[in-house]
């Protein structure tokens, strides 16, 4: 019995294998087209970008001494204080582990750091029939926790209209107003609202223009546990996009999250999730983000492959 489950679990991974592969190819011929489209735009640097951004995801996944040279390599190619100040957020966060969290219902909100002009950010979570799943209820708790232990904290509610049956459009932002305001008793004068964010680096492009505009000086990512490094990767980009874009700086972020907990799975894809998004939060032309995303696509069917083969 023992060696069916193996035999078929191998059949299922090369099956899987060949679908991505097949993939590939055609983001290749996607490839094509768009490099020809865009072969007016002078995007030298544009590969490099995009030879980092997989080496930080291969670093990640597979590290070694060579691929740690890798990243340093592509970093050096750009010349840019962006690529370096990007590799080490990435560093600290994913492969360092020094990225101090705390949670809901285990810590004391009035622990985290929050000094200056100090906003809660609160991102959504994708809505089930129009209605807050308990997942966003439960970072809206932890947000009510946190905004109580800092009664003068702007609070940023960042969202737009998702799920497939939402014919009202609702937003995220929209819905975690209403329950912060009549479940948890604050005072809606306090909140901003971002009700175009579809995904986690179109909440971190949003956000900083709100906190921009407020003057934040510190922050505090309120998401779900495992969602933590991935939002705190592209806001760590973001602050340093408008430090040396706009001179504007976020002195301190942080993070308070609900512990959702996650499958062996969805943690597994949340590194690729964030080297595609920092793709966007760099404003990679479409030619360079399907690039990407072959390369990381590639890597993913050479570790089925792998484990495959080692059944």
């Amino acid at each position: 019995m023992k060696t069916k489950q193996k035999s078929r679990h191998a059949v299922f991974s090369r099956g899987a294998g060949g679908l991505i592969r097949a993939l590939c190819a055609l983001i290749c011929l996607l490839l094509a087209f768009c490099s020809g489209a865009e072969a007016y735009e002078p995007n030298e640097s544009r590969a490099a970008w995009t030879d980092l951004l997989a080496g930080l995801y291969a670093a990640c996944t597979h590290p070694s001494e060579q691929a740690e040279e890798t990243v340093d390599a592509c970093a050096a190619e750009l010349e840019s204080e962006l690529a370096l100040s990007l590799t080490e957020h990435f560093r600290r966060i994913w492969l360092r582990g020094d990225c101090p969290l705390y949670l809901f219902g285990r810590d004391d909100p009035a622990e985290v750091p929050a000094r200056g002009r100090h906003a809660i950010v609160v991102l959504g979570h994708e809505l089930q029939n129009g209605k807050m799943t308990r997942e966003l209820m439960g970072r809206c708790d932890a947000a009510a926790a946190l905004a109580r232990a800092f009664p003068d904290s702007l609070i940023v509610l960042s969202g737009g209209a998702t799920g497939l049956f939402n014919p009202l459009r609702r937003t995220e932002a929209g819905l975690m107003r209403a329950y912060l305001t009549d479940v948890c008793g604050l005072d809606p004068v306090r909140m901003r609202l971002d009700e175009k964010a579809s995904d986690t680096a179109e909440n971190a492009l949003n956000v900083f223009e709100i906190l921009r505009a407020e003057n934040a000086e510190t922050l505090t990512i309120v998401t779900s546990d495992y969602h933590y490094r991935r939002s705190l990767t592209l806001f760590c980009a973001m602050s340093e996009k408008y430090r040396l874009e706009q001179g504007y700086m976020v002195k301190g972020i942080s993070g308070f999250c609900w512990p959702a907990g996650a499958d062996a799975f969805t943690i597994r894809n949340e590194v690729r999730y964030t080297v595609l998004q920092l793709g966007d939060i760099l404003d990679l032309p479409p030619a360079q983000k399907l690039r990407l995303l072959s390369v990381l696509l590639a890597m993913r069917a050479e570790e089925d492959t792998g484990f495959s083969g080692g059944e």
